[in-house]
């Protein structure tokens, strides 16, 4: 008997702060480990590369870090989110990925759902960021 239910993995793990390469290498090895055991879709946090900024809460605002979470932020068209896209496809998984997303040194909150040929499906930004994340991350003023 089958089930046309799809098997979903959800993460809840630590990500990786101010190491992009790691943080990608961390998701990949969830995308790989899921399908691995027959997961049809993973879904990962909102901000889950490179993670919150839960600092922004505990201290006054900090321009080289933000400088540096910037830095380490995803790029759309980057190199780190094709190899995202790549690990997708060739474990032939879909993947819904949050993340603080670097476009000309501005982050804007956004998602990206991926099918399992490692195509983008769908990214989105939020339009205004709540409270302290705010001071982060940016009003979506660039087409998604």
């Amino acid at each position: 008997m089958w089930s046309i239910l799809p098997f979903v993995r959800d993460i809840v793990d630590e990500g990786c702060y101010f190491d992009l390469p790691a943080a990608v290498e961390k998701t990949c090895r969830f995308i790989e480990e899921a399908a691995s055991k027959g997961c049809d879709l993973i879904a990962f946090p909102e901000l889950w590369i490179p993670m919150y900024p839960g600092w922004i809460w505990q201290r006054p605002i900090d321009f080289e870090m933000v400088t540096e979470y910037i830095e380490n932020s995803l790029r759309r068209d980057g190199p780190e989110m094709n190899s995202i896209y790549q690990c997708a496809a060739s474990n032939n998984v879909s993947v819904v990925l949050g993340y603080p997303e670097n476009d000309n040194h501005s982050l804007y909150l956004s998602q990206c759902i991926i099918g399992r040929d490692g195509k983008s499906r769908c990214t989105g930004a939020k339009l205004s960021p709540r409270t302290l994340s705010a001071l982060s991350l940016a009003t979506a003023a660039v087409p998604h």
